[in-house]
């Protein structure tokens, strides 16, 4: 008899969060990401023209990033509607925000019209894979939240 007789049960008793694990890319992206936000908000404040864009940009950065992160670790923080209504807020505001601020964004003039929307286009090309992990670490069948149910089914009582 090689079964351990004096062993826990395991059938279904323990309720396990499954585990993920992201490629090093996710990792490498959300540091990279993260030190251009801090660098690029910290850099807006010392500008002449800094308001309340900037503060309202870096409050928003703040809870996108804590996103970013739950997703390339495979981490649990919150839950995945909260996820969900960060990027419904978080999104609009970055398309927002070059209409909003006060600051010269394109350089004193040393950008063209042109110029400026090519680089506002390249911004949201680095950003794109940022915003579909939150998306993704946001819906409810992400497996980190443990539900396998469609959405707005009822359990019976």
């Amino acid at each position: 008899m090689s079964k351990d007789v004096y062993a826990p049960a395991t059938a279904g008793l323990v309720d396990e969060t499954p585990t993920l694990e992201r490629s090093v890319m996710w990792k490498i992206y959300f540091v990279i990401v993260t030190l251009l936000g801090v660098v690029g908000s910290g850099s807006s404040y010392f500008t002449v023209n800094a308001g309340m864009a900037e503060i309202v940009s870096a409050i928003l950065f703040i809870p996108a990033s804590v996103g970013l992160f739950g997703y390339a670790f495979s981490k649990k923080i919150l839950n995945g509607k909260i996820w969900l209504m960060v990027l419904v807020v978080y999104l609009p505001w970055v398309g927002l925000y070059p209409f909003v601020t006060n600051i010269d964004l394109t350089a004193g003039g040393m950008l063209t019209d042109t110029m400026f929307w090519v680089s506002q286009a390249v911004g949201w090309v680095i950003a794109f894979p940022g915003y579909l992990a939150l998306y993704l670490y946001g819906r409810s069948s992400y497996p980190l939240w443990g539900t396998t149910e469609p959405e707005g089914v009822l359990e019976p009582q």
